[in-house]
């Protein structure tokens, strides 16, 4: 549906076996794209003890909430909020920075762009299980899938992901 060129599809190796893992949420900042469930992720993650790093690309009505839920949560040092960023080039380089992508959204999406273009970086993919997203993308080959609104069950996911190599493998595919 996007009709990109083959200079826009990446082939991946597998990025997260590195010091620190990049988390990639991209999306409008409304309260129905779940983006403080990335966040609560995130929060979980480093309670883990896990080392990752969040970016968060979109705007909208939530920004500064959650700006000072990063805040409060204490995630200043590893989650950067970098606004929209433009369809293009710069985006693009974004999903191929990033070691996995998270797409946490609460209700109705039909199925949205971001997954087109996480799958077209060789991203490994956690996405809500809403309206029929799963209907496109096959349980554990193309993405794992998670109740919406649940930021430990992403974490959950994220972490299943850092530790099963073969499975991020599969879905890097």
């Amino acid at each position: 549906r996007l009709n990109w060129p083959a200079y826009k599809v990446f082939k991946r190796k597998d990025t997260c076996e590195g010091d620190v893992t990049r988390i990639l949420f991209v999306g409008y900042l409304l309260k129905r794209k779940g983006a403080d469930f990335f966040i609560d992720s995130i929060k979980s993650l480093k309670a883990r003890g896990r080392h990752v790093e969040a970016v968060i690309i979109g705007e909208g009505v939530e920004e500064e909430a959650l700006k000072d839920k990063i805040i409060a949560d204490g995630l200043a040092e590893v989650v950067d909020m970098k606004g929209h960023i433009p369809n293009g080039a710069p985006l693009i380089e974004e999903y191929r920075k990033a070691d996995i992508f998270v797409m946490p959204s609460c209700s109705g999406e039909g199925f949205p762009r971001v997954l087109y273009e996480a799958m077209c970086q060789g991203l490994p993919i956690v996405s809500s299980d809403i309206c029929g997203i799963d209907e496109k993308l096959d349980r554990g080959k193309h993405a794992l899938f998670v109740p919406p609104s649940d930021g430990k069950a992403i974490a959950d996911k994220i972490e299943f992901l850092l530790d099963n190599p073969q499975q991020r493998r599969k879905q890097i595919a």
